[in-house]
């Protein structure tokens, strides 16, 4: 009938609008402050004063530079290729982890794909109107996010524990079992063109090692 068609040419446009008012980030760096709260060790407090949390974006490409008092943490990873590398720089010692897809989903593993529950209340963040969401992940950290669905990452797979968070994390907070609480919030988002370069694997000066060996390391040591 007209009035069916009406109806559904209604809600298809607002379908249509409320996609197109949706902004895609496919090239930027986004520049987060990072703080952590502890309940039983305040070292960890002065451990990430002043620290930097920051992700360059392109296309299928993401780059996520932590910098902390000690020293750094870098992740590359190449959506398109299926690789990547893990950078460490602690204490003049510069390390640089090998990784294939397969280690890329097990590094992420514990909060590959997370179910969300969202709240329909707005909350203001930094400037941003935001959702707020909270999921579990499998190591049982709890994990709470303001995003704001008005803004979309394109390369989904930057940080797989957000693949299915339909918005731009604005502030995120991750509660892990002993009570610490590590806060990300977006500080501005820089829409300058991301150089090629800045996703190119060092090819000298780091000690080199594969994904898989420093997991063997690691078990050696925990056990």
């Amino acid at each position: 009938t007209m009035y069916k068609f009406i109806c559904f040419s209604i809600f298809f446009f607002l379908i249509s609008f409320a996609l197109s008012a949706q902004e895609i980030i496919n090239d930027a760096t986004l520049n987060y402050s990072v703080s952590v709260e502890s309940t039983n060790d305040s070292s960890k407090n002065k451990l990430f004063e002043g620290s930097s949390y920051k992700l360059y974006l392109k296309a299928n490409i993401s780059r996520s530079e932590l910098k902390t008092t000690i020293g750094s943490e870098s992740t590359i990873y190449d959506g398109k290729e299926k690789k990547g590398v893990i950078l460490k720089e602690y204490s003049n010692q510069k390390l640089m982890i090998l990784m294939s897809e397969s280690n890329w989903i097990d590094k992420n593993s514990s909060s590959h794909d997370l179910n969300f529950n969202v709240e329909d209340k707005i909350f203001t963040v930094n400037g941003f109107q935001c959702k707020k969401a909270t999921a579990t992940s499998s190591k049982m950290e709890q994990i709470t996010v303001f995003y704001s669905p008005s803004i979309v990452i394109s390369n989904s797979n930057y940080n797989n524990c957000f693949s299915k968070l339909n918005g731009l994390p604005v502030k995120y907070e991750r509660r892990l079992t002993d009570g610490t609480i590590y806060v990300y919030l977006l500080d501005n988002i820089n829409y300058d063109i991301v150089s090629s370069n800045k996703f190119d694997f060092p090819k000298s000066g780091y000690r080199v090692m594969s994904y898989d060996d420093v997991k063997k390391i690691e078990k050696e040591r925990n056990k």
